[in-house]
C-alpha cells in the first residue's frame, strides 16, 4: 500500500517541539522530512576491497574524506547529485557533488528535498547536535530531531557567510595541522644529528674533546662488578654504525655498558584493585620518554617482593616494551616503587648517562635494528638476546651530558610547539561549531524579512504530484508537454521579469521537472529571486 502524502501539518513543528526561536520566515521541520534517503544497500564496496588508487574514490563513514579506490564502474551511485554522506556510527557528515562509490556499512545517502539549497542542508545537518552513542548507530535517532529551515535566499546567504569564515580558519588549522604532522620527522631528524655526533660538533671543536677512553673504564668497572653476561644474538648493523660516528667516539652494545638487562615477570602476577605503594608495570606503561601511570596495575607488599627479586626498576633504569608494541624507550625518573611483567624489560647501566641512551635507542638507527631483530609470532617479541647486543654510539660522558641538555631543550620547545598546535586545531573545531549553530539560529545578521516565507516554498513542494502518479499520465499527455517544453533560462530572460507560476506555463514541464529545472537555474546564479509587493518574480541575473 502507497503510503500517505504528507500534508503541511506532518511536516512542521509544533510550537512546543520547537528548540529555540528562529526568524519569522524561517520554519521548522522535523529531520527525517528534510531529505530523501537514497541509501543503494547493493552498492556498497566492502573495505577489505579497497584499493589505494583507481578511477572512482570510495566515500565511507570514515574521518578521511575518501576511503579508498575502486575500479568497479558498476558500483558508482547513479542518483542526482549533490547528497550528504551520513555516517551511521561515526556521526561524520560530507557534502558529495562528484560521482563516487559508497562505502562499507554505516554509509547513510541522503539528498535534501527541494526546498533546500544542497550546501545550506550539509550544514544545518552538522549543526544538529546528535549523542556520540559508540559505535551504535545514530541514524534511528533522527526521528527525534528536527532542523530550521531557511528561505532558500537566505540559505545561499547562509552559505556563503560560512564558507568565508571557514576558509580563514581552514588556513589557520592547516598550519597547525603542518606542526603536527612534521613532528616525529623532525623528531627524527634531530636524533640522527646527534647519533651520529653532528649536534655537538662544535662543541667538540670549542672542548678539544678527540679521545675517548670512557668503554675501557666501563671494562675495568665491569671486571670488579662480576657481571654475568648474556646470550647475544648477531646484529649485522655493529660495523655499519662505525662509519656513521666521529672518530673520537666509540660505539658499544648495550651488554657491554649495563649492570643487568633483563624483562619483568613471566607468570602472571597476583594484582590488587587499589594502589598500596607498589606498581605493577607492562609495555604500555613504557612511553617514549616517560613512564604512564594512566593505566598501570598493582600489587601488594607480598607480590612485589617476590617479583622485584627479578626485576626492580630503580630510578637511572632505562625500560625498553618488548612485547606486542616493541621499542618504546623511558628513563626512571622517580623513587616510585615498581616491579614489572615480561612485556617489558629493564636496562640499569653500569655507566653512561641514562637519557643519552634512552634518546639513541629511540633514534632511526637502533629503530631498525629493533626491526631487524624482533620475533613475530602471535605478537612481536624482542628477547633479552636482541636488546643486549643493540649496538649504540658512545661518546664520552661529558659529551653524552652535553647531547642530552641540547636534545632536551630542542625537544621540549618541539612539544610545547606541537602541544599549542593541537589546541589550536581542537579550539577552531570550537569556533566552526560555533558558527554553525549561530547560522541556523538566524545570528549571522543575513536574514533578509523580506524573502518569501520557507512555509510557502514547503506548501507549493508538498503539493506537488508524486512520481507514481505521474507514471499514470498517458502517453499523448507527455507527447503534448515535450511539444509545449521552452527553455527556461530562455523565457525568462524574454519575459524579463516573470512568476514562478507564469514560468512553468511558459516551459510547459510537469511540476518535478519544473522546480529541479528552476533549482539547477537559482544555485548555479543564472536566475536570480525577487519579492515585490508580497510576489515572487524571477530574472535572468545580470552577468555584471
Amino acid at each position: 500500500m502507497a503510503k500517505a502524502k504528507k500534508t503541511i501539518k506532518d511536516v512542521l513543528v509544533s510550537i512546543e517541539e520547537m528548540p529555540y526561536e528562529v526568524p519569522e520566515n524561517w520554519s521548522w521541520i522535523h529531520l527525517l522530512d528534510s531529505f530523501d534517503n537514497v541509501t543503494d544497500s547493493k552498492k556498497k564496496v566492502p573495505t577489505k576491497e579497497y584499493q589505494e588508487e583507481g578511477k572512482f574514490p570510495i566515500v565511507d563513514q570514515g574521518q578521511s574524506f575518501v576511503g579508498g579506490f575502486t575500479n568497479r564502474e558498476d558500483m558508482i551511485y547513479d542518483g542526482k547529485l549533490p547528497v550528504v554522506i551520513f555516517g551511521d556510527h561515526t556521526r561524520c557528515v560530507k557534502y558529495v557533488d562528484f560521482p563516487f562509490v559508497q562505502g562499507a556499512d554505516g554509509v547513510k545517502v541522503l539528498r535534501p528535498k527541494k526546498f533546500w539549497y544542497s550546501k545550506a542542508f550539509y550544514y544545518a545537518l552538522k549543526s544538529v547536535e546528535i549523542p556520540n552513542m559508540g559505535y551504535r548507530r545514530h541514524y534511528p535517532l533522527f526521528k527525534n530531531f528536527c532542523i530550521p529551515v531557511p528561505p532558500v535566499p537566505e540559505q545561499k546567504r547562509i552559505v556563503e557567510q560560512i564558507e568565508s569564515l571557514f576558509s580563514k580558519l581552514d588556513e589557520a588549522k592547516e598550519k597547525a595541522q603542518e606542526v603536527i604532522d612534521g613532528f616525529d620527522s623532525r623528531r627524527a631528524a634531530i636524533l640522527t644529528q646527534a647519533f651520529s655526533g653532528k649536534l655537538t660538533e662544535k662543541w667538540r671543536e670549542e672542548t678539544h674533546c678527540y679521545r675517548n677512553n670512557y668503554l675501557q673504564e666501563i671494562e675495568q668497572l665491569a671486571a670488579k662488578t662480576g657481571r654475568k653476561n648474556t646470550k647475544k644474538v648477531q646484529n649485522d648493523f655493529a660495523d655499519d654504525i662505525a662509519t656513521i660516528i666521529p672518530n673520537s667516539w666509540a660505539s658499544t652494545d648495550l651488554e657491554r655498558i649495563a649492570r643487568k638487562i633483563t624483562d619483568g615477570e613471566h607468570k602472571t602476577p597476583k594484582r590488587v584493585s587499589e594502589y598500596c605503594g607498589y606498581y605493577l608495570l607492562s609495555a604500555r606503561n613504557v612511553r617514549n620518554g616517560a613512564i604512564s601511570l594512566e593505566d598501570v596495575d598493582y600489587v601488594d607488599k607480598d607480590e612485589y617482593e617476590k617479583i622485584s627479586k627479578r626485576c626492580n626498576p630503580t630510578e637511572g633504569d632505562v625500560l625498553i616494551s618488548c612485547s606486542g608494541s616493541v621499542g618504546r624507550v623511558c628513563v626512571v625518573e622517580d623513587n616510585n616503587k615498581y616491579c614489572m611483567v615480561r612485556s617489558a624489560a629493564v636496562i640499569s647501566l653500569l655507566a653512561g648517562v641514562p637519557r643519552f641512551v634512552m634518546y639513541m635507542l629511540q633514534s632511526n638507527y637502533v629503530q631498525e635494528q629493533i626491526k631487524a631483530l624482533t620475533k613475530q609470532t602471535a605478537q612481536a617479541n624482542l628477547f633479552l638476546g636482541a636488546i643486549s647486543a643493540l649496538v649504540i654510539p658512545f661518546p664520552s660522558k661529558e659529551e653524552q651530558e652535553k647531547i642530552v641538555e641540547i636534545l632536551d631543550r630542542i625537544l621540549l620547545a618541539m612539544e610545547e610547539a606541537k602541544e599549542i598546535a593541537e589546541k589550536t586545531i581542537e579550539e577552531i573545531d570550537l569556533i566552526k561549531k560555533s558558527i554553525l549553530t549561530k547560522a541556523f539560529r538566524g545570528e549571522l545578521e543575513t536574514n533578509d524579512s523580506s524573502d518569501e516565507p520557507a512555509e510557502e516554498l514547503l506548501k507549493r513542494i508538498l503539493a506537488e504530484v508524486p512520481v507514481e502518479e505521474k507514471k499514470k499520465l498517458t502517453t499523448r499527455k507527455t507527447k503534448v508537454k515535450v511539444a509545449m517544453n521552452k527553455d527556461m533560462l530562455e523565457a525568462v530572460r524574454e519575459a524579463g521579469k516573470i512568476t514562478p507560476e507564469r514560468l512553468k506555463e511558459e516551459t510547459g514541464l510537469g511540476i518535478d521537472e519544473f522546480y529541479e529545472e528552476l533549482k539547477r537555474l537559482t544555485e548555479s546564479g543564472q536566475v536570480s529571486e525577487k519579492r515585490e509587493g508580497g510576489d515572487v518574480y524571477l530574472e535572468v541575473r545580470d552577468a555584471n
